[in-house]
């Protein structure tokens, strides 16, 4: 039966400017009507303006799906588009929600997948974005191969530089970025010489341009170069363990070091100009209790070493009597040890008593109080 631009055949199908339906409701553009070919338009309040649904759970295709073929460089023609047109901030202009916890709300996908080299993206904001949740990527070491730790990042690290900047928009005039507010980051040229694999050449669309009265969109593409911030998270790891392995074994060659200036006695405190193991040593005085540096004692090869951590025997000035245990002690003007009864710099706390002419400390520079 056939009526005006509409059609219905024998098996059911309805045509809508077509005599040769394919499906349950076939509509073909056989020439250009206006700008939309298709329109519903709802006006009561309470009224959705559609819905597309399947309730069989064994079907296994699309509900509702939208394509585009445009090729052109104009306009940003979308397959499917959400417009949220009231400006309260409650307007949402695509959703996409799983009812399951297994569901996926919204998938993007890209046929560039992870190929450095592509410019385009799977999903692009223009804009703020964020979510209740930390960004997840892929770290099971079931899909991963040839895994090996980190070398010389320290070095690599050593090489990049942390710069503060506001953005410019002289060459790129139409991003939407804030270009008065200070920012912190890197130059991604400048890790591209150490990191070439975090560096991108990425097509960035500019979406600033507002749709006119048709639904259409100007679009314009910028080539700018992106840059992977997390990926360097785990070369700060690495470089931190080594530095901290560098500072161990300095620690250890400090409270291991032999000291060579025969004028250095055993047992005694020693000091130095700025408190540092490459300047010149020379016994503390009353005078350089400022500049206390460590207490030379033998270890167990005989070899004299400066201590500046631990358990230390220091001689014990007999002037001053017995020290006895938790006093605080400080040096005296030939760099022996003293009993500290006033607030200055001390050496250390007394565990024993005196005990053939030494005392027994838990080495503590600081100021008694």
């Amino acid at each position: 039966m056939t009526q005006g631009d509409s059609y219905l055949n024998g098996d059911g199908n309805i045509g809508i400017r077509t005599t040769t339906p394919s499906t349950y409701l076939h509509y073909s553009n056989a020439s250009t009507i206006n700008n939309f070919q298709t329109m519903w338009d709802v006006t009561n309040a309470d009224d959705a303006v559609g819905r597309a649904q399947t309730s069989n759970a064994n079907n296994g295709t699309r509900v509702w799906m939208g394509t585009t073929n445009y090729s052109g460089a104009v306009w940003a023609a979308s397959g499917l588009m959400g417009l949220a047109l009231n400006n309260s901030g409650t307007a949402i202009g695509v959703e996409g929600f799983s009812n399951s916890t297994a569901g996926t709300g919204v998938q993007a996908g890209f046929v560039g997948g992870t190929d450095i080299t592509a410019s385009g993206w799977s999903l692009w904001s223009d804009g703020w974005a964020g979510g209740t949740t930390a960004w997840q990527n892929f770290s099971d070491k079931r899909i991963k191969k040839n895994i090996q730790t980190i070398g010389g990042a320290l070095q690599k690290i050593m090489l990049l530089r942390g710069v503060e900047f506001k953005y410019d928009l002289t060459n790129y005039p139409d991003l939407n970025i804030d270009t008065d507010t200070k920012q912190f980051g890197f130059v991604a040229q400048e890790v591209e010489q150490i990191f070439p694999e975090m560096v991108r050449n990425s097509k960035v669309p500019v979406s600033a341009f507002q749709m006119d009265n048709e639904m259409k969109r100007a679009t314009e593409h910028y080539e700018i170069k992106t840059l992977s911030y997390s990926g360097i998270i785990p070369i700060i790891v690495e470089a931190m363990q080594e530095q901290q392995l560098i500072i161990n074994n300095l620690s250890n060659d400090i409270n291991n070091s032999v000291v060579l200036d025969a004028l250095i006695l055993e047992s005694r405190i020693v000091a130095s100009e700025t408190g540092r193991m490459d300047s010149e040593l020379y016994l503390a005085s009353t005078y350089t209790k400022g500049l206390m540096f460590g207490v030379c004692e033998l270890n167990e090869e005989g070899e004299q070493i400066i201590r500046t951590e631990g358990i230390v025997f220091i001689d014990v000035d007999s002037s001053n009597g017995s020290i006895e245990s938790g006093d605080f002690i400080t040096v005296s003007s030939n760099g022996k040890a003293l009993k500290s009864t006033n607030p200055e710099w001390v050496i250390g706390k007394a565990l024993e008593g005196q005990i053939d002419g030494k005392v027994k400390v838990r080495i503590d520079f600081r100021f008694k109080q």
